[in-house]
């Protein structure tokens, strides 16, 4: 209770500030985590020197610095962004290709769109049901915080997101709600059973990737559409929508995982500091006796 209406006070003074308020309150978040508490700074450089190897010590330090200021924006404009008018949330938050949904071969499919945690994926959730004709559902790991996972849940799906929860996800993929579905997962989390996990080598180092929207895909034949989000400026974010797999099912099994690695992988590199480092990503190995796919097929 006490962690809730501790929330609840921090949501209302961030509701009540302007952008230009946000952000210097952000500046202060960012010497707090990174100067004072040090939240988890010698794994994010570990992270830099591990996936940059050919980067020196300077390079690293000036990466991380500029990743706590991004995260420190990104924790308070992720609050700010489920109260701003909808209308003025879209000026921070414009699509890039989103005219394929509306193309014959897509516009009456059921549909997986496979995203991941860099930029500001909270943006997402009240603006992409205004990007498409299809209804928008998120499948996402509900917070451990019972009340502060149904306060934030109300507003995520203010705007028409239909939120499913990791857990209950298995009929939603065939649920019929009336019109076509597009279903949007982070597909770059950490797996939490290394046995059931596609790994690959990314960003120089063997990575596990949750493959579900893989095997959704190939089980439903349903067709999978990228989502890259573009940092362009505090607060403000292009979201880049590309055809991904017209025929999953007839790719072979760990084809479309693999390139949407590629694909991530790009785009970190292109500008590093804007994936999620601080998380623990790498905390599992690949199992010495493991073979690939072994287990989810």
């Amino acid at each position: 209770m006490i962690a809730y209406l501790f929330f609840r006070f921090f949501d209302l003074i961030i509701q009540l500030l302007p952008w230009r308020g946000v952000y210097l309150l952000a500046d202060f978040v960012y010497l707090i985590l990174f100067r004072v508490l040090r939240y988890r700074v010698d794994l994010v450089r570990e992270n830099f020197t591990k996936c940059f190897p050919e980067k020196d010590e300077a390079w690293v330090d000036q990466m991380t610095k500029t990743y706590y200021r991004y995260l420190a924006d990104l924790f308070l404009e992720s609050i700010k962004s489920l109260h701003e008018p909808i209308d003025r949330l879209l000026e921070r938050f414009k699509p890039v290709g989103n005219e394929i949904f509306s193309d014959p071969d897509l516009i009456d499919r059921n549909i997986i769109i496979v995203g991941s945690h860099y930029g500001n994926w909270e943006f997402m959730t009240r603006c992409i049901p205004h990007m498409m004709p299809h209804e928008a559902a998120g499948v996402y790991r509900p917070l451990s915080n019972e009340r502060i996972e149904k306060y934030m849940a109300s507003l995520r799906s203010n705007e028409g997101m239909w939120l499913v929860p990791v857990q209950e996800s298995k009929q939603a993929w065939t649920t019929d709600r009336g019109r076509p579905v597009a279903y949007g997962l982070l597909a770059d989390q950490n797996p939490s059973n290394p046995r059931k996990s596609y790994w690959i080598e990314f960003l120089n180092r063997e990575t596990g990737f949750t493959p579900g929207a893989e095997v959704y895909a190939k089980k439903f034949d349903y067709p999978v559409v990228s989502m890259f989000f573009e940092r362009v400026g505090r607060g403000r974010y292009l979201v880049h929508f590309e055809r991904f797999e017209m025929d999953p099912k007839e790719t072979e099994f760990g084809e479309i995982m693999k390139r949407y690695a590629a694909k991530l992988e790009e785009w970190i590199q292109a500008d590093p500091p804007y994936w999620l480092w601080s998380h623990r990503r790498w905390k599992h190995r690949r199992p010495k006796d493991y073979e690939l796919m072994k287990g989810i097929r």
